[in-house]
């Protein structure tokens, strides 16, 4: 079975078995910008997917229920059962008014506010799922710089998601999630989220689904 069927019905099982469990996901990457589009684009290596930091232990006992052999970090880890890989971030923030990442390198990425408000917005195959915002999905192809910055100038693969997100993702936008999106050493981010109100005062990410996938 080539590949591209595996993936799609790697993500189908995914969905219907978050949903069973309150787990929340959402797609990004390649098949992030594929399922908001509703149609594939290009051949995908892997399935970059992002989870909550609170979900991360029950999501991870779920892929080796479904027989995946895990390769984890604090905060990263990846996922592999035969041909299908699964690359996972884990996002704190979900009980503060902002989320982020720490790459564990002495620097915080905060990420754009409306990165995780998508539900079923997005479809792979016949399945609806959750897939990050176009705001995350452009601040993610920028990542280089700050993650590898010998790196000069974005793989050939994310130059061509870029021409796609960014035919769907104003300017001005783009400028927000960039200049929101840069680094900030991790002692003075942490510090500065002791000033910030829980989500629970404000709008915290729902655990329950609101609809069934549709497969």
């Amino acid at each position: 079975m080539e590949l591209q069927k595996l993936q799609i019905e790697a993500i189908t099982e995914l969905v219907k078995e978050c949903e069973k469990r309150n787990i929340l996901f959402w797609l990004y990457g390649g098949w992030g910008l594929d399922a908001l589009l509703h149609r594939i684009t290009r051949k995908h290596r892997d399935i970059d997917l992002v989870v909550l930091q609170e979900h991360k232990e029950s999501f991870e006992s779920l892929l080796r229920t479904l027989q995946y052999t895990l390769d984890k970090t604090e905060f990263f880890g990846s996922a592999t059962r035969g041909e299908v890989i699964i690359e996972i971030a884990a996002i704190a923030g979900s009980d503060i008014a902002e989320p982020y990442i720490d790459f564990g390198r002495g620097f915080v990425i905060p990420l754009p506010s409306n990165s995780f408000e998508g539900r079923y917005n997005g479809k792979v195959g016949e399945c609806r799922c959750h897939v990050v915002s176009w705001d995350f999905l452009y601040v993610n192809k920028l990542r280089h710089k700050w993650v590898k910055p010998d790196e000069q100038e974005p793989r050939g693969k994310d130059l061509f998601d870029l021409r796609h997100i960014c035919s769907h993702l104003p300017e001005e936008r783009r400028r927000m999630a960039e200049k929101r999106s840069e680094p900030v050493p991790s002692a003075e981010y942490y510090s500065r989220l002791k000033t910030i109100s829980p989500l629970s005062e404000k709008k915290k990410p729902a655990a329950q689904h609101d609809k069934r996938a549709q497969v």
